[in-house]
């Protein structure tokens, strides 16, 4: 066995866990663990295949801004909500990623007697098909909930 890289002794090296790492593994557990086979999902779900097409661009989700989307949490019953926006994601670190479009933030809103948990959300829409994204409480009033989706494919 051969020591690991900057150790002369072969004690391994701690490695540093950060948010980013979290998250990506997150993201990628999230995806193995929902979509085991997914060249099947692909050709068994018309929209999930425009979405492999396409991609999570801004392009995708902008033009429906503001028409209605179903969320659904797994094992919990569909939910009815609004896509309200698709927005520059937010923060002075972010800023140089306004417009981007592999950058962005999507906004859902529900009825405040209708909540969801956060996390592992699918949302489908009848025109860019059905997408798994993890979303996050954000805004609430009287009458609403708004969620957050994040999606970053930028790498800088």
């Amino acid at each position: 066995m051969q020591p690991e890289r900057g150790t002369e002794d072969g004690e391994a090296t701690p490695r540093l866990v950060t948010r980013r790492r979290v998250v990506v593994g997150a993201v990628a557990a999230t995806i193995c663990a929902t979509v085991p086979n997914l060249g099947a999902v692909a050709a068994a779900n018309a929209p999930s295949s425009r979405l492999l097409t396409r991609g999570l661009t801004r392009a995708r989700f902008a033009p429906h801004a503001g028409t209605s989307v179903t969320l659904r949490a797994a094992g919990a019953p569909a939910v009815p909500a609004t896509l309200v926006g698709v927005e520059d994601l937010a923060g002075e670190a972010v800023r140089h990623l306004a417009g981007s479009p592999d950058a962005y933030a999507l906004r859902v809103r529900v009825r405040s007697s209708s909540q969801i948990l956060g996390g592992t959300v699918g949302i489908r829409h009848p025109r860019f098909g059905a997408v798994a994204l993890f979303v996050t409480p954000s805004s609430r009033t009287a009458r609403y909930q708004d969620y957050i989706a994040v999606i970053n494919r930028v790498l800088r």
